[in-house]
């Protein structure tokens, strides 16, 4: 798989730079007579849920404002909360590393300091709310054209020449069938296709991959446990004042 070059920055990094605990479903998914998934209610309440939105804007956050420190001693819960909100207050418009960086002592990365401290970062990082004010949802109910997904998929292209981490919102708008937000970290050319390797907050540690179709010039998802995989629509958010 393609990587940032070095001297564009530190590359965003799977998994480390990712949550260890997952964004959960509200529903489970069936496959109904028709051949479409349905919903159904869960026999387990989610404990984490309907934080795609979040939980995307966040480790970007992290990727760029902060600093793992695993050599310093690990710090109290008051601390690592109070560290993890200062992360949180940043701008999340910044896509690559600043300076003056949060310093988190005790852990390598996020990956390690979200399994570590799960109950405080999910507490912290929790805002439901913010996935339905999001500034960039307005644009979903525009039409999209294919020379528009052409210059998506051109864009991040650029975006990982440059050691950037696009998050990426995922529609099929009027359909509600998918909704959802991830990062783009990676890709692998060849003349048909561009596969983008992105961080999806519904699967930790698992690493994923969305097609764009250079001839059809539409990007594809792959199937999930809450979507049957296909023709989508994407862009940017987190990148410019109206988005």
């Amino acid at each position: 798989m393609a990587s940032p070059p070095r001297e564009a920055g530190p590359a965003f990094r799977f998994p480390e730079d990712t949550f260890a605990f997952a964004n959960e479903l509200v529903s489970d998914y069936v496959v109904g007579p028709n051949g479409r998934l349905h919903m159904v209610p869960r026999e387990v309440p989610s404990e984490y849920r309907q934080n795609c939105v979040t939980m995307a804007r966040a480790a970007r956050l992290f990727y760029a404002h902060a600093r793992f420190e695993p050599s310093q001693p690990r710090a109290d819960a008051a601390t690592y909360t109070a560290l993890v909100e200062e992360v949180m207050s940043r701008d999340p418009r910044d896509k690559r590393p600043v300076s003056g960086p949060v310093v988190i002592p005790g852990y390598p990365n996020l990956y390690a300091f979200s399994r570590g401290e799960e109950r405080l970062v999910k507490r912290v990082v929790d805002d439901r709310l913010g996935a339905y004010f999001q500034r960039g949802n307005w644009r979903m109910i525009l039409p999209f054209t294919r020379g528009h997904q052409r210059n998506m998929a051109e864009r991040f292209l650029e975006a990982m020449g440059r050691a950037e981490a696009p998050v990426v919102h995922v529609v099929r708008f009027p359909a509600v069938d998918i909704n959802h937000t991830v990062i783009v970290y990676g890709a692998e050319e060849t003349p048909e296709e561009i596969l983008f390797a992105f961080y999806d907050p519904n699967y930790p540690g698992l690493p994923r991959r969305m097609r764009y179709d250079r001839a059809r010039r539409t990007f594809e998802y792959p199937e999930s446990d809450f979507f049957s995989g296909g023709p989508v629509r994407v862009y940017e958010v987190y990148d410019a004042p109206l988005y």
